[in-house]
């Protein structure tokens, strides 16, 4: 019996937690009952995470490694709020799947572009990236010292430019995405993969459609099954992130209009993204 195959949640411990930043932590949960086993684990993936008394929220896998799947949650609305502050080790909560689609590994020179916490799952495919022995470079954008994580892993196994709001460190700039053509003529980048705001995430789209170079995207929407039913987190009527993404390919993107423009809210009303 497997994670991957079933539609519902199983109950899984918490075996460490690690505080990242002061608004962000990492979970590595276990499997709770034996015969239980993480399946079709990979970069790109979520998984939907319940605890009692909440709704199911969606997390992106941000490692996995020695039998344990690590989760990177910051401290935003009432369910994160409560795991950052009341979870403890020991503690068991229920996980849905691994979900979706994940990024596929291609290119020689790539490029990770994360903003804020558009790094959870970068982490991961960092990671298996270096297995491939492929260069390495990342730009990563913050608004000010208290949002940065995760950069030992970044600075280490790859090439790290870094932008901050406010200047605190790094270049300072509103837009990470300043740094782009500058990368690309740097490292000779032919592969980008990205995942942060969605505005960011379209000047990523447009360069990378101007410089013909592939890249992929995984899309943060507001995601409610997870499996397909719900229609929260569709693109132009017929994308659902949850099923048919959360990677998608540029290719693929640049045909959904909706993409850095509009978005659907919890209760299925569009409006524009700003």
């Amino acid at each position: 019996m497997n994670f991957s195959n079933e539609k519902i949640p199983k109950p899984v411990i918490i075996k460490e937690i690690k505080e990242e930043s002061a608004y962000v932590k990492t979970f590595k949960l276990g499997s709770y009952i034996e015969g239980y086993k993480f399946e079709n684990i990979a970069p790109g993936k979520f998984c939907n995470i319940w605890i009692p008394k909440f709704n199911m929220k969606p997390f992106s896998i941000s490692d996995f490694e020695n039998d344990l799947l690590s989760f990177t949650v910051k401290k935003i609305g009432k369910t994160t709020t409560y795991m950052y502050e009341k979870l403890k080790i020991g503690d068991k909560i229920g996980l849905m799947g691994p979900l979706g689609k994940g990024f596929t590994i291609q290119g020689n020179n790539v490029l990770l572009v994360g903003g804020g916490f558009g790094l959870a799952p970068l982490r991961y495919l960092l990671k298996e990236l270096l297995k491939n022995k492929l260069n390495i470079t990342s730009l990563l954008g913050f608004k000010t010292e208290s949002d940065i994580f995760f950069l030992d892993i970044f600075e280490k196994y790859s090439n790290l430019h870094i932008t901050t709001e406010d200047g605190c460190m790094g270049i300072k700039s509103k837009y990470c995405t300043d740094q782009l053509d500058y990368i690309f003529e740097e490292h000779k980048i032919d592969q980008i993969y990205c995942c942060g705001p969605e505005l960011m995430m379209f000047k990523v789209l447009e360069f990378a459609i101007e410089h013909n170079i592939n890249a992929q995207f995984s899309l943060e929407r507001y995601i409610g099954c997870g499996i397909g039913i719900c229609g929260k987190c569709v693109l132009n009527g017929k994308f659902r992130v949850c099923l048919d993404g959360p990677v998608i390919d540029s290719s693929q993107l640049k045909e959904l209009s909706d993409f850095g423009r509009l978005k659907l809210t919890k209760n299925g009303s569009k409006i524009k993204i700003e």
